[in-house]
């Protein structure tokens, strides 16, 4: 019996992309952008995931920086 495919061929050429914005966008935002950072600390909390602000679904680009921001998963 054949494998189901997880995702369509146009969606995993659009992840491939994705991949190396992603790794990107997480070195130049290392800090989650929805915490921010405490007072008295140096540091909050480390992002871990990019999420769209508008989604794909709403016509947002999902390799546009400003539509994209670092968040950590609490």
């Amino acid at each position: 019996m054949p494998r189901i495919r997880q995702r369509s061929k146009k969606q995993e050429a659009l992840y491939r992309k994705r991949r190396p914005f992603v790794a990107e966008f997480l070195e130049k935002h290392p800090w989650c952008q929805r915490c921010g950072i405490p007072p008295g600390r140096s540091v909050g909390n480390r992002a871990t995931e990019v999420h769209e602000v508008v989604s794909r679904a709403r016509g947002g680009d999902i390799l546009d920086p400003e539509n994209c921001r670092a968040l950590c998963r609490p």
